[in-house]
């Protein structure tokens, strides 16, 4: 059913097509509400792919290799950070509803599909698609996109200590 003043669409078809690297602001406007984002990484490499705002989020991130591609396909996790690689260094305790780290291919079409955690859930998030160290640009607005022990300096995340970059912490 057709939500009136939906900010997402609900199906691949309806996607909201975003670029990497984006951070989307979303919103669950009734209860079982899906919002399906579309993006496509110039490069292949890894990328975190996550959510951040007071909804409790479980989210699905399908398209390119991940499909039918034995535990990966279909990743589906209401926790920060799910992991299927070995990725240290990711953020924690900041605020992330969902994350995952994941390898993606470049060229190639994903689709992630966020919903409240409870069928009740509303209101408002923000979804974040961004590379992760050395792949399709690394791109952050703030120490907050980045992982641990990183600063965001001119739009790219950066090993604290680098020159006079500091840690910053919520």
């Amino acid at each position: 059913e057709q939500i009136p003043d939906d900010d997402h669409g609900d199906t691949n078809e309806d996607a909201t097509l975003v670029e990497v690297p984006s951070h989307t602001s979303a919103s669950f406007e009734v209860g079982g509400d899906v919002d399906v984002f579309r993006f496509s990484p110039a490069e292949a490499g890894a990328y975190r792919v996550f959510t951040r705002g007071g909804r409790d989020t479980v989210c699905e991130l399908l398209g390119g290799a991940l499909e039918g591609d034995g535990p990966r396909g279909g990743v589906d996790n209401d926790d920060a950070w799910a992991n299927p690689f070995e990725a240290p260094g990711l953020p924690d305790a900041m605020g992330v509803n969902w994350g995952i780290l994941i390898d993606l291919a470049g060229g190639s079409s994903y689709f992630f599909h966020g919903q409240g955690f409870s069928p009740t859930e509303l209101g408002s998030y923000t979804v974040h698609i961004q590379a992760h160290e050395g792949g399709g640009g690394n791109g952050c607005d703030n120490d907050l996109d980045c992982g641990e022990n990183e600063v965001c300096r001119e739009g790219r995340c950066e090993r604290a200590g680098n020159d006079e970059g500091t840690i910053c912490t919520v």
